[in-house]
C-alpha cells in the first residue's frame, strides 16, 4: 500500500468516527402491553425519532415490564441502567408531594383540566427532575378514571365496607373518608383479587378496564372522569447531552409531536373502551348529582391535605389553576 493510500484510509477512518461515536441504542421499558395506547405512541415517537437521525439513534420499546417492572423504571434512568423510560408519575408522591397531583380525584376532571394541569405541574417537574438527572420528554394522559362496582352506588353509604383497589396514596384516602376499605392491588392481579373477594371494586379507567377484562367481575362503571393519571417519558440527562446536536433536536421534535398525538389518542381510547365495556354487558352510568357533589365534599378534603405539603409557589399555582 503507497502512501497516497495509507493516508486516504487514515482521512476515511477520521472521518468515520464522528458517526460511530454519536450513534445510539437506547431501551425504552414501559409497564403497559403492547396493545395500550400509550405503547403503541412510544413505538410511534421511537420510529420517527429513528427516521429523522437516519438510525443514528434506535430506540427499542420494551413493553409489559419486561425489562424494568413499573416500581424499577424510574430510579433505573436515573442510575443510568437504561437511558429512557415511561413512568406514570402520581406514583412518585411519596419522593414528592407535586408529582402526585393528577392522581388526585376531583383536583382537575376531564382533559380540558387536566391539560392546564399540565401546563401548571410541567415547569415545577422538570425542576424537580433535573435535580435529580432527569428530563421530560413528554406527558400522556390517561382517560378519565370512575369506579368499577358489582353493586350500583345510590349514595356515599354505598361504599362502606366495600373493599376496593387502591394503588396509590390520594386514591387511599379518598376510599377511607367514604369508608370503604383500600387494598393494594397491583393491575396484573385485578382479576385474580376480585374472583378471590379481595377486592369488590376499582378506581381507574376505561382503558384499564377493557385491559383486565372486567366485565368478567363487575356489572357498573360511572364514568365520573374524576382525574386523568398521566404517563411521563423522562430520560436521562447525561445520555441525552451525549447525544449529536441533530438527534437531541430530533428527539424533543418528536417528543412535542407524541404529545400532541398522545392525547388525542386517549380522548379516542376512552370513547372506544367506554363502547366495549357497555358492548360486553357493563352498565356504564354516572353518579346523581347528589353523589357526585358528596363525593367532591370529600375529594376536597383529600386535596386540602395534599396541598398543604405543597411550597407556597406550589400551593399558589395550584388555587389558580382551581380559580380561588
Amino acid at each position: 500500500m503507497n502512501y497516497a493510500q495509507k493516508m486516504c484510509l487514515a482521512i476515511a477512518a477520521n472521518l468515520a468516527l464522528p458517526t460511530i461515536a454519536l450513534s445510539a441504542n437506547w431501551d425504552l421499558p414501559s409497564a403497559f402491553p403492547d396493545g395500550n395506547f400509550h405503547t403503541q405512541n412510544l413505538r410511534w415517537f421511537a420510529d420517527q425519532v429513528a427516521q429523522a437521525t437516519n438510525k443514528d439513534l434506535n430506540i427499542t420499546v420494551h413493553s409489559n415490564a419486561a425489562l424494568f417492572s413499573a416500581d424499577e423504571i424510574k430510579v433505573a434512568v436515573q442510575t443510568g441502567q437504561t437511558p429512557i423510560g415511561e413512568i406514570c408519575i402520581c406514583h412518585y408522591g411519596n419522593e414528592y408531594a407535586f408529582y402526585e397531583a393528577d392522581g388526585i380525584p376531583f383536583l382537575a376532571q376531564g382533559y380540558d383540566e387536566a391539560w392546564k394541569l399540565w401546563q401548571a405541574q410541567r415547569p415545577v417537574i422538570e425542576e424537580r427532575l433535573a435535580k435529580e438527572g432527569l428530563m421530560v420528554l413528554y406527558a400522556v394522559a390517561w382517560p378519565g378514571q370512575g369506579f368499577y362496582t358489582k353493586k350500583t352506588i345510590e349514595s356515599v353509604d354505598d361504599f362502606k365496607g366495600v373493599r376496593i383497589r387502591s394503588d396509590y396514596p390520594p386514591l387511599t384516602r379518598l376510599a377511607e373518608l367514604v369508608g370503604a376499605e383500600p387494598v393494594t392491588v397491583r393491575g396484573p392481579e385485578v382479576p385474580t383479587a376480585f374472583g378471590t373477594g379481595m377486592i369488590e371494586a376499582m378506581y381507574t379507567s376505561p382503558t384499564t378496564g377493557v385491559n383486565s377484562q372486567a366485565w368478567d367481575f363487575v356489572d357498573y362503571y360511572y364514568d365520573i372522569r374524576a382525574n386523568h393519571p398521566k404517563n411521563l417519558v423522562i430520560v436521562n440527562r447525561a445520555a441525552f447531552e451525549a447525544l449529536s446536536e441533530e438527534s437531541r433536536t430530533a428527539v424533543l421534535k418528536a417528543a412535542e409531536e407524541a404529545e400532541r398525538r398522545g392525547w388525542k389518542l386517549s380522548e379516542e381510547k376512552s370513547t372506544e373502551d367506554l363502547n366495549t365495556l357497555k358492548e360486553k354487558g357493563i352498565n356504564v352510568l354516572n353518579f346523581s348529582d347528589s353523589l357526585l357533589t358528596a363525593m367532591k365534599g370529600k375529594g376536597n378534603e383529600v386535596i386540602d391535605s395534599w396541598l398543604e405539603r405543597l411550597t407556597p409557589d406550589e400551593r399558589e399555582r395550584m388555587k389558580n389553576l382551581r380559580g380561588q
